[in-house]
């Protein structure tokens, strides 16, 4: 049997999103037992004390604090725009504590001298009254960005993710905020997209989003055009490629500076697969805006679709160096370093995916392989187990699970992991290969026929090993 599962995958350039894991706040004092508030905190930490004044102003002016805490910022969190998310009063320190007494939110604190430099806050966890309006019908998991050679596995249902989870409950004020901005109401957009924030302050789509909104709110951007990207977005949800690329184009046609436009209609049209016109673009992206991280990663996808690897680590590498915790280009160098055999770099990689984003399953299941090619059988299982929670409706870890559990002689466990997945997805011939496999392991020969037969018709290659067991099961009758 194969030791790596096939991907199986409804589109290769299906699209994910980057969601988040759990913020460890430095200067942080433990907290007690009892049940604590909570406040969605904000941190942007300086050296100079001129500086924080200085950044101060300009919060106090409108100034976006994200952007500033990514700019300037030495201090946890930075490269999320310093959103620390959903934090227990009590692991607050005592100058934290007094700073945020009567802060308004959206309003910075006066500037906290610590051992770390100088420090403001600012809350953002009291959204406007408005912001409870919803459109109904909104889509549960919008999704962003797009996702490279080896595709993200299939979202589960809304029953079927993990109940009340951060992921989730962010995803639904994604969502949320994706309509209000679509309707033209961008600052219950702003609100929806930091309230997500601080439920999960990992999740990606938010803090791209929120970017957007604030630059169209701030002029940066025209707000047409940020209400036709996020028009084009909501098609690509449905999907509706050919509507959300007349959106996207609409979108620039009206302003030429906006780049997400841009972005993401080259990744449509990657999409559609037309990658030479989708590489144009983002070449034009990243002439308008350098710091694009996202283009770097669809130019990685591309190149990886391609079989240059190194090409595509390259991209990948450009992407981390504006972004350290764009947990997919960890991923994807992950995967080029499973790709090669390089074992070592491969867990790095994917440990670095799964601390940024403990909800990314594939990078789990990934784990799982890695395991289980450097002899940690009970780690390999536990990933497996640990992806299948996340994401129920993705069958690589059955197949995986079941070559694992084949490869240590659990010969009925493998057979009820492979037919699970045939549950998810009846159409995997490599799948009815390993279930030939381990019905042989059985001496059940009717049955390793049937499968190798089965396996055959769905067009997969049956192993010459399993063809001569079964030709001289038959020569023996």
């Amino acid at each position: 049997m194969s030791r790596r599962a096939s991907r199986w995958s409804p589109s290769k350039w299906s699209l994910v999103l980057l969601s988040a894991c759990v913020v460890v706040l430095a200067g942080l004092a433990l907290g007690g037992t009892a049940r604590a508030a909570e406040v969605d905190l904000g941190v942007i930490v300086v050296k100079q004390k001129a500086q924080a004044e200085s950044l101060r102003a300009r919060l106090i002016k409108g100034e976006s604090f994200e952007a500033l805490a990514r700019e300037y910022s030495v201090g946890p969190a930075a490269g999320r725009g310093g959103r620390l998310g959903l934090v227990p009063d009590t692991r607050l320190r005592r100058e934290y504590l007094h700073a945020l007494k009567d802060l308004r939110p959206g309003t910075p604190s006066p500037v906290i001298p610590t051992e770390e430099g100088f420090t403001l806050l600012m809350r953002f966890d009291k959204a406007p009254a408005a912001v409870a309006e919803r459109a109904p019908g909104l889509p549960a998991s919008p999704a962003p960005a797009p996702a490279p050679s080896r595709p993200a596995p299939p979202r589960p249902a809304l029953g079927q993710a993990i109940e009340n989870s951060p992921q989730l409950l962010a995803r639904q004020e994604v969502a949320a905020g994706l309509e209000a901005m679509a309707q033209g109401k961008l600052k219950n957009a702003e609100a929806l997209f930091s309230k997500a924030l601080g439920i999960n302050p990992h999740e990606d789509s938010a803090t791209f989003l929120l970017d957007q909104v604030r630059a169209a709110l701030s002029g940066k951007f025209n707000q047409q055009a940020a209400t036709l990207f996020a028009q084009g977005f909501l098609f690509m949800i449905e999907p509706n490629p050919r509507d959300a690329l007349e959106s996207f184009r609409k979108s620039v046609q009206i302003d030429a500076h906006f780049w997400p436009g841009l972005l993401f209609e080259a990744n449509t049209l990657a999409d559609m697969g037309r990658r030479a016109e989708s590489k144009q673009l983002l070449e034009k992206v990243l002439n308008v805006n350098p710091r694009a991280d996202r283009a770097y990663l669809s130019l990685g996808v591309m190149a990886l679709e391609e079989k240059k690897t190194d090409e595509a680590a390259g991209y990948f590498l450009k992407s981390l160096e504006i972004n350290p915790e764009l947990a997919e280009s960890h991923y994807r160098l992950g995967s080029i370093a499973l790709f090669k055999g390089d074992l070592a770099a491969a867990e790095r990689e994917m440990n670095a995916a799964v601390a940024i984003d403990p909800y990314k399953e594939e990078a789990f299941n990934d784990l799982g392989l890695i395991y289980g090619l450097t002899g940690r059988i009970q780690d390999a299982e536990k990933a497996y187990h640990k992806t299948l929670e996340l994401n129920p409706a993705f069958p690589a870890p059955h197949v995986n699970l079941g070559t694992l559990y084949a490869q240590t002689g659990r010969v009925n466990q493998a057979i009820d992991e492979f037919n699970k997945a045939l549950m998810i997805e009846p159409r995997m011939g490599d799948v009815h290969v390993n279930l030939a496999a381990a019905y042989i392991m059985k001496q059940d020969w009717a049955k390793a026929a049937e499968h190798a037969d089965l396996a055959a018709k769905l067009g997969s290659k049956v192993p010459e090993v399993v063809l001569k067991k079964l030709a001289a099961h038959q020569n023996k009758k």
